[in-house]
């Protein structure tokens, strides 16, 4: 088995899609589409480790990062702001006690310490700061330092809260390097997939040595408790065995439905199996939700596939090929970077799609939210963007923008969340309620 056709299902899982077509082409790896979906294939799986990594140590760097900041910062006490000074300090103060834990023997590091030492020390600005700061950043952008740093940050803030501590994701890894946690990462969630493609390969292809030779070595545990009851079965007799006693995926239709879609594999919606009282309670606790090892690795790359927005993430979804959801969510993705607000970027999305026919009577699901694993908490908010409310973005914008955005800053919110006029009128009174209930009517 070389490659394995997907097809879009619920969002998280078309979220997870977006994501891995994001990563590898990031990487510039295709990855060819089919109309609800893509055709995932064994030279991808072999390039991801090192895509995933490429795409979220340049997204996430934490030198870029912190050369942004500081150098706008410093600017401004150059210009006789000395408010910003504390922030600084504050900033330099991080970056002393990463480098100190990490680094604090290397010559990069040490050059870092002491430069850091000398700024936050001086109470007035001397010229030769600039150089101290030049000296700090530039030996941030030392890549052993920048990949650790910038690999523990997207791990903590992006991936925990999706996941908690699996894998590589686990603080006990935090030392390791990119090529350790890159093991991790295809031992954890690739070969998985690798060895159960590999085994229903052989079956299918008769070949019941090779199915025997992958469950006797395969590290995939679920897989391999297959062993005792296949041990004096040929392809055909496993085969059977398979379609009767084992699960298969829920989300893709595989025949191996091994993994549970638990808190692990994606947290912000699911629950863990012992506390999933009303899903289990026919199953023994055991699976309620069966998934197969590339359904897992899908979902492992949906933080890529959301924008994050204001420490949320943000997707979209809609009616429409998965093409089309890739490339709405690549625009809406770009322009987040360019630091737009949500409001300017769902004008500009509209705008995108004026000469879009058909785009235009569809319903846009835009789905908001943040996940604290360790609360088991989370925060969803679905908004559509309906016809109605597309077409008057479109007519409008601009004058929504001028007159009514500064007016009313949650105006976008109202009319995408679609709130009741009984909510409106507890909100809101006065002109300003005349104005959002005019809005509210003609998007209604």
């Amino acid at each position: 088995m070389e490659q394995v056709e997907v097809s879009m299902n619920e969002w998280a899982f078309t979220q997870g899609m977006v994501g891995y077509k994001r990563i590898l082409e990031s990487y510039g790896v295709y990855v060819p589409t089919t109309n609800d979906g893509f055709v995932v294939t064994k030279e991808q799986l072999k390039v991801l480790p090192d895509a995933f990594f490429y795409y979220f140590l340049n997204k996430y760097s934490v030198a870029k990062r912190h050369e942004k900041i500081l150098n706008s910062w410093h600017s401004k006490w150059k210009k006789g702001n000395k408010n910003v000074k504390s922030l600084l300090n504050s900033r330099l103060k991080e970056i002393e006690t990463k480098i100190s834990k990490y680094f604090k023997d290397t010559d990069a590091g040490h050059i870092i310490l002491e430069h850091v030492k000398s700024y936050r020390n001086e109470k007035t600005y001397h010229e030769v700061m600039d150089d101290w700061l030049n000296r700090i950043i530039e030996n941030l952008y030392t890549r052993e330092i920048d990949e650790k740093l910038t690999c523990n940050t997207f791990k903590t803030i992006y991936f925990q809260p999706y996941f908690g501590q699996v894998s590589f994701l686990n603080v006990i890894h935090n030392t390791k390097n990119i090529e350790g946690q890159k093991q991790l990462l295809m031992k954890d969630f690739i070969q998985p997939v690798l060895d159960e493609w590999d085994f229903i390969q052989a079956i299918d292809q008769g070949s019941t040595e090779s199915a025997h030779n992958v469950l006797q070595h395969t590290e995939h545990k679920s897989l391999g408790s297959l062993k005792r009851p296949l041990k004096n079965k040929n392809s055909e007799e496993m085969n059977e065995y398979i379609q009767e006693e084992v699960l298969k995926c829920s989300l893709t239709d595989f025949r191996l439905g091994f993994f549970s879609f638990e808190e692990s594999v994606f947290s912000p919606l699911a629950l863990s199996l012992k506390n999933a009282l009303n899903s289990t309670w026919n199953s023994d606790g055991k699976n309620y939700f069966p998934i197969s090892a590339l359904a897992k690795l899908l979902l492992f790359c949906a933080p890529a596939g959301a924008t994050i927005s204001n420490g949320k993430s943000v997707f979209i979804q809609f009616d429409g090929s998965f093409e089309q959801i890739y490339h709405t969510n690549e625009h809406y993705n770009t322009e987040a970077d360019e630091e737009m607000s949500f409001d300017e970027v769902v004008f500009d999305l509209v705008s995108e799609q004026r000469l879009k026919a058909d785009m235009l009577k569809k319903n846009y699901l835009i789905l908001e939210y943040e996940s604290d694993y360790k609360a088991k908490k989370t925060m969803l908010d679905y908004m559509i963007l309906t016809p109605n409310l597309i077409h008057l973005f479109e007519n409008t914008a601009s004058f929504l923008d001028i007159s009514f955005i500064r007016i009313e800053p949650r105006l976008l919110n109202i009319c995408l969340k679609a709130w009741t006029r009984e909510s409106l009128f507890l909100k809101h009174s006065g002109t300003r309620l005349k104005i959002i209930i005019l809005l509210w009517k003609l998007c209604s």
